[in-house]
This record gives structure tokens, sequence and C-alpha cells, in this order.
């Protein structure tokens, strides 16, 4: 004769409790790897956006009135006939293109301002999914709302004007 009995294993969820550790340790540790490697990029756009701004500045602040006040000085020093057209002209011409480089260098910063924020908007697009999370964005960049926002509350003054999602907002 052969019997054969079975024994009920009664877990307590541990197993399941032990899986669902694990799968939150590894979320967490992908959750810290792209949060690291998102900071990494944000400080490289970062330093890219600041080191534009400070050369604009420094063509707006220092550069185009230097080159103004020396071309002033060439007009009064042509007027006193110490110096020829030519040289006139040469001045007129180094202050055009102090202006195409000043202008150039704006250029740079807008390009660089824009991919800063384009990088910042998609990772809070990427939290946003990866997460699940809700957040408030406040700003006046109309463009940047139809992006991220799926609802909008548009306020003016203080108050509440209009209300609902973004593409009913955005057709009125």
């Amino acid at each position: 004769y052969d019997v054969s009995v079975r024994l009920p294993i009664f877990d307590g969820g541990g197993m399941r409790r032990d899986a669902m550790t694990a799968q939150t340790l590894a979320a967490a540790q992908g959750l810290e790897n792209t949060l690291r490697v998102a900071s990494s990029n944000l400080r490289e756009s970062y330093g890219a956006y600041r080191t534009a701004y400070d050369v604009s500045r420094q063509y707006k602040d220092q550069v185009l009135p230097l080159r103004k006040q020396i071309a002033e000085e060439s007009v009064l020093r042509y007027n006193a006939m110490l110096i020829g057209v030519f040289e006139l002209l040469a001045d007129a011409r180094d202050q055009v293109s102090a202006v195409i480089a000043a202008i150039a260098a704006d250029q740079q910063f807008w390009l660089a301002d824009a991919a800063l924020q384009a990088q910042i908007m998609g990772l809070l697009a990427e939290l946003k999914r990866d997460l699940g999370m809700a957040m408030i964005f406040i700003t006046h960049d109309i463009g940047l709302v139809a992006n991220i926002a799926d609802n909008v509350l548009v306020m003016h003054e203080g108050k509440a004007v209009e209300q609902g999602p973004i593409d009913t907002v955005l057709d009125s």
C-alpha cells in the first residue's frame, strides 16, 4: 500500500513581502541612478547656460559701451583732423564687429537657455510619468504649460479667471 499525505505549507506572506522589498529596492536604486544622471546633465547644461549669460553680459555691460566711447573719440579726433577717413571707417567697422559679436553672444545665451529649459521640462515629465506624481507648476510661459499640464488654472490679478483641461482652456 502506498499512502501519501499533502501537508499545507503556511506562509504568512514572507516570500511575497521579500519579493516586494526587493522590487522596491530595485526601483529606488533605478530612481537614484536616474536622478544622478539627470543631475549631472543639468549641471552641465547650467554651466553652459551660465557661461553664455556671462559672455552676453560682458558684451552688453563693457565691450559695447567701450566701443561706443572709442567711436565717439574717433569722431572727435577726425573733426580735429588728427586722423583720416580710413581710420574713422576702421573704428566704425570695429564697432559693427563688436555689435555682431554681442548679438552672437546673445544668440548663444538664448540657445543655452532653451536647452536648459527643455532638459528641466523633460526631467519633470519623466518624473511625472515614472512616479505618477502630481505637480503644481507656476509660469507665464504658455508653451511650457501646453507641454506639461493636464489641467490648468488661469489667474489674473490673483483671481481665477478660467480653469479646466489644457486643451479646453487653450482653445478658448
